[in-house]
């Protein structure tokens, strides 16, 4: 382009009233800064994955664990049957003693030595 100093551009060529006839502005908004842009989609499968690692990270815990929940169940279990027994294991005891209780008496009275009974 042909310009003066002034930043005009003649209209006709040729002339001396050429550069005073005219305005030339070239608006020019670049920015040389470069972008990029970046989308990231999330569907199902990167909610499984993410489920899948929160997995592999929960179950060693749990496996090391787990021995010990199955002792304490087992001891729990243990508790509440000796309790639920109990009151019979008594009763079935009490009977056998009253059942037995002369039987027993006698046979205690055979084998102790006489010099006990001498004394009393």
């Amino acid at each position: 382009m042909n310009q003066d100093v002034n930043g005009r551009v003649p209209i006709h060529e040729g002339g001396e009233d050429d550069y005073e006839s005219s305005d030339v502005i070239v608006m020019i908004d670049y920015e040389f800064t470069e972008r990029n842009y970046i989308i990231n989609y999330f569907g199902y499968m990167d909610i499984l994955s993410k489920i899948g690692g929160i997995s592999a990270s929960i179950s060693p815990v749990l496996g090391f664990c787990a021995p010990a929940f199955i002792l304490f169940y087992l001891h729990s279990l243990s508790q509440i049957i000796i309790q639920k027994h109990k009151v019979k294991y008594q009763e079935e005891v009490n009977q056998i003693y009253k059942d037995y209780k002369q039987f027993l008496l006698n046979s205690v009275l055979l084998e102790l030595p006489n010099e006990l009974f001498d004394s009393v």
